[in-house]
């Protein structure tokens, strides 16, 4: 809330105006799953009525274009410093997933929301990209990851998301083949490797992107919303990954009845984790 890029989409109107707009033809949650573009495909119920995604992209498409053509309109000239508005040479830059808010949109993750079908509910590239190209704007995407046992511990034994920690193992495998085909098929649209639990990997990328120049004031922004486990805090580092093998095994929470699935969700996780490194040094070079 305190960052630039919000209080400059406020005063370009962009926010909060647009974004629940966009936000709730992706995703509607509960009674109005089948309108949105990425909850449609879940169905809890027979009586649920039919999903039309061809009208939901369009929509998608045509709100896109309006926000589009919105900021269009606030364009000054070159010269004019002053005032709301911006020139024709300004980025507009509007982080879908950073201003989403609330529980009604779940957190566009990998899966989304609770059950039922959650495995279904998780973000479509293809079909994002194709209504931005309908609209005829740049849209970019960068993946966030966390260490698996990381990952496991933290849905799984410190929240309710999964029951089951081995279902919860496959679950996340599943969608970690997901995302390796996803980052494949859009490599150009791919801006950034972030590693949730290592502030390093990510700092470079988020403090522009929150139009941040000041150090100090953004240092004071993340330790506001991004709190050290106490782990973390103990041994001075990000580092909460548990050995496959070894005496601290029992940390994670996966017992060595569960070991064979989780040794697939790690490797699966170093190779997402890898292709997507790659794609951005391919980039940069």
């Amino acid at each position: 809330k305190a960052s630039a890029v919000r209080s400059r989409l406020v005063e370009t109107e962009l926010y909060p105006n647009f974004s629940k707009r966009l936000m709730r033809l992706l995703y509607r949650h509960k009674r109005q799953r089948w309108g949105g573009l990425w909850s449609a495909p879940c169905k809890w119920a027979d009586t649920d009525p039919a999903s039309n995604t061809t009208q939901a992209q369009q929509d998608l498409a045509a709100l896109l274009t309006e926000m589009s053509e919105h900021v269009k309109s606030q364009i000054k000239p070159n010269g004019d410093a002053g005032g709301p508005g911006h020139t024709d040479d300004d980025d507009i830059v509007f982080p879908v997933n950073f201003l989403s808010g609330g529980n009604e949109f779940g957190v566009m993750s990998y899966p989304n929301f609770l059950n039922p079908c959650r495995a279904l509910m998780y973000p479509n590239l293809d079909v994002w990209y194709e209504a931005c190209n309908m609209a005829g704007v740049t849209c970019e995407h960068v993946y966030i990851y966390r260490n698996p046992y990381a990952v496991i511990k933290s849905t799984t034994l410190n929240r309710n998301f999964n029951t089951d920690v081995l279902g919860a193992i496959h679950l996340y495998t599943t969608q970690l083949h997901t995302l390796h085909s996803q980052l494949m098929m859009r490599p150009k649209s791919l801006v950034g490797c972030w590693d949730y639990d290592d502030r390093s990997s990510w700092r470079a990328d988020v403090q522009p992107l929150l139009q941040m120049k000041d150090d100090q004031a953004f240092d004071d922004l993340v330790n506001m919303v991004y709190k050290k486990k106490k782990e973390e805090e103990e041994t001075g580092t990000g580092d909460t990954r548990t050995p496959i093998n070894g005496p601290e095994q029992d940390r994670s929470g996966v017992s060595l009845n569960d070991q064979p699935y989780m040794r697939s969700m790690v490797k699966v996780h170093d190779a997402v984790v890898t292709l997507c490194r790659s794609i951005r040094s391919q980039a940069t070079n």
